[in-house]
């Protein structure tokens, strides 16, 4: 596999972005997530701020860049080309069936995702600036069903990444089933208390920020599986032990890129997703466990409604856990042995169940027969008598 040069990034004041992962700071306009370069002439409208106030960064860039097409189209459509001019616009029209027959309008020929997108954007712009007029309407589902790695694809695919920082990010997506924003995230810090304590099973300790809000991360961990190839690059000099420093010194679509081409090399279907495949996998290994489902939730990431509140945070309990799922996501030959001594002995066990069930049961029989036998010896006897 051909390398791929990865800069090593630097983190400044002048990188707003680093919270997302990867190198969005760098570049002429800074990344995607730069929005203060890409749009700053929305930027300025009282109306997009009002908007994006409470809004996450990704949000944020996503939105904008979604708006500034529609008013781009809707230039031509109704001669409004900025925020405050398609307000007045809306509110100038009859009803709302009317806007969002615009909408519609707009969205027709795009994909499902993209006109899903697209309306929630334009509808959420119009309500957050007090325009309520809006009909209810009946959203299509963009949820498809995509299949995770299974074990032998996740170990032939490591094998085709030849960069040991790759083999890392795999391995960390596969022990700790974050999604890739998080796992991008990571800095030293966040392992260092276990990891320098020595655990078995190092816990990603987050800031207490990055849990609330929605897809949060789980409380999960690392495994040796990961720890091993973590401390063979620190002591190559490869990862620094500064709290501050990333474990994936890489972007996004840097990471995809490298991961789409040695799942094509390692001859696994290409509607498993690069990175969620990891995902899927790691929850797949946790069904097996049989673990309490709020538990389960709390460290795969998953909402548990109100039981949130509830449900114990407890670290060496998720820990203790963790450590019965690790057998299964254990990629390393001695984990098959292991794994498959544990299902014979598990066989044995209930073979002997039956076993003593069947002699408990012919034991019974042994009794039971000689009772009835005298029952009826007894029952001729009566009839023989009253014959007489």
């Amino acid at each position: 596999m051909a390398q791929i040069v990865v800069p090593v990034p630097v983190e400044t004041p002048s990188q707003p972005y680093g919270h997302l992962g990867g190198l969005e700071g760098l570049g002429r306009k800074g990344g995607y997530y730069n929005i203060e370069v890409h749009f700053p002439k929305l930027l300025s409208s009282p109306l997009i701020q009002r908007w994006l106030r409470k809004r996450q960064p990704a949000t944020k860039a996503e939105y904008l860049s979604r708006f500034e097409k529609f008013l781009d189209w809707t230039a031509n459509q109704v001669q409004v080309s900025t925020p405050e001019q398609f307000l007045a616009w809306a509110k100038a029209q009859p009803d709302g069936i009317t806007v969002q027959d615009l909408i519609d309008q707009y969205a027709e020929g795009k994909t499902k995702s993209n006109a899903h997108i697209a309306t929630a954007a334009v509808r959420s712009f119009l309500n957050r600036n007090g325009y309520r007029d809006l009909p209810k309407i009946d959203w299509e589902s963009t949820v498809r069903f995509s299949e995770g790695y299974k074990r032998d694809e996740c170990q032939r695919l490591i094998g085709y990444l030849n960069n040991p920082l790759w083999k890392l990010y795999a391995l960390a997506a596969k022990d700790s089933g974050l999604r890739p924003n998080d796992l991008l995230y990571v800095r030293y810090g966040h392992v260092k208390q276990d990891f320098e304590a020595g655990q078995r099973y190092v816990h990603i300790r987050f800031e207490d920020e990055r849990y609330n809000r929605k897809k949060a991360p789980g409380r999960s961990f690392l495994g040796p599986n990961t720890l091993t190839v973590l401390r063979d690059l620190i002591n190559a000099g490869k990862i620094s032990t500064s709290v501050d420093s990333k474990l994936f010194p890489f972007a996004y679509r840097t990471i995809t890129k490298v991961l789409v081409l040695a799942r094509t090399k390692a001859g696994i279907k290409s509607d498993v997703k690069p990175s969620y495949g990891f995902r899927k996998f790691f929850e797949a290994c946790l069904d097996r466990v049989g673990m309490d489902r709020d538990k389960k939730w709390q460290i795969e990431g998953h909402s548990s409604g109100v039981r949130k509140s509830y449900t114990s945070r407890d670290i060496d309990e998720l820990r203790d856990l963790y450590g019965q799922t690790y057998k299964y996501l254990d990629l390393s030959e001695q984990a098959v042995v292991s794994n498959e001594v544990g299902e014979l002995q598990k066989k044995l066990g209930e073979q002997e169940l039956k076993i003593t069930a069947l002699k408990d049961e012919l034991s019974k029989k042994d009794t039971v027969i000689p009772q009835l036998i005298k029952r009826m010896e007894r029952l001729e006897q009566q009839i023989a008598e009253k014959l007489d």
